[in-house]
């Protein structure tokens, strides 16, 4: 399991201002076995554009574009090209810090897990509410989802 394939699908409509973070969070992680699945959902700004800009450069970022269909179409797109034994989903305005999925998968694998819920941290920026944060050392084991947002590993 510490050496499984995890693929980290982000769907993106619209989000030219966030993406470049995003995609950076997960392609700077501490843990590398990783597959970057992007789906374009009808972008009508430049974020298509960005994202190819970022897959010129690594080879471990796919995507592709579709109509508009809405961010669950996206998700199962993201899903039906996704070839990793792990599955992440973020938003195009989340980002992770350098070591969420080592950490992630390390306690999947102490817990003998099948599914994990990071925290999930607000940070308010100048009229913007998002980003995604995974805090270390706190889960809890077959429990599900606390009011508080910590971890729950099922």
């Amino acid at each position: 399991m510490i050496n499984s394939l995890v693929s980290v699908i982000i769907p993106v409509y619209n989000s030219e201002n966030t993406i470049n973070n995003c995609i950076k969070s997960v392609l700077n992680q501490t843990y590398k076995q990783i597959e970057v699945l992007v789906i374009d959902d009808g972008s009508t700004d430049r974020s298509y554009e960005r994202i190819l800009k970022i897959a010129a450069e690594d080879t471990r970022l796919k995507c592709c574009h579709q109509d508009n269909e809405g961010v669950a179409s996206a998700r199962n797109t993201g899903l039906t090209m996704a070839s990793g034994e792990w599955v992440l989903f973020l938003d195009s305005d989340d980002f992770i810090y350098p070591e969420a999925i080592e950490t992630l998968l390390y306690e999947a694998n102490a817990h003998s897990c099948k599914l994990i819920v990071g925290k999930l941290i607000l940070i308010l920026l100048p009229s913007k509410i998002s980003f995604l944060h995974m805090r270390k050392g706190y889960f809890l084991v077959r429990m599900i989802i606390r009011v508080d947002l910590d971890w729950g590993i099922w």
